[in-house]
């Protein structure tokens, strides 16, 4: 597990928590399971940062698209554009902003849905677990 003292990087941490959340023979060891509950809890820990700063970059590049479009509108219908045709290449002209934003929103939605998934697995955990220990005290009595 990186602390933080050494980071981990995005693309290290999804294919640390896929190769983690892929079920193998050591899940049917509880202590397997434990230390495993455990890391994957920090992995949803640091996830959660990333999926924050994914939402954060997506906001801010839709908030500076749509302050482009309207600064060069303005500018058009101060030069004597019309209104439509002032709004028509102001779109034009910051399509590729608008894409940027709309690829980051894909993103955070991305880390968002890895994040639930995630999620989920630390519950199956949690519930093999459960299962693990109420088997061993039934095989006890």
């Amino acid at each position: 597990i990186k602390t933080r003292f050494s980071p981990m990087k995005l693309s290290e941490l999804l294919t640390e928590i896929e190769a983690k959340t892929t079920r193998s023979p050591e899940w049917d060891d509880p202590g397997y399971l434990a230390d495993l509950l455990l890391e994957l809890g920090s992995y949803y820990a640091t996830l959660g940062s990333h999926v924050a700063e994914a939402e954060q970059a997506a906001n801010l590049a839709e908030s500076h698209s749509k302050l482009a479009r309207e600064q060069l509108k303005l500018t058009y219908v101060e030069e004597g554009e019309s209104a439509t045709v002032a709004e028509s290449r102001a779109r034009v002209e910051t399509a590729m902003d608008e894409q940027d934003a709309i690829s980051l929103k894909y993103k955070y939605r991305l880390l968002g849905l890895s994040r639930d998934g995630l999620g989920r697995s630390i519950d199956v955990i949690r519930s093999k677990l459960s299962y693990i220990k109420k088997d061993m005290h039934e095989s006890n009595l």
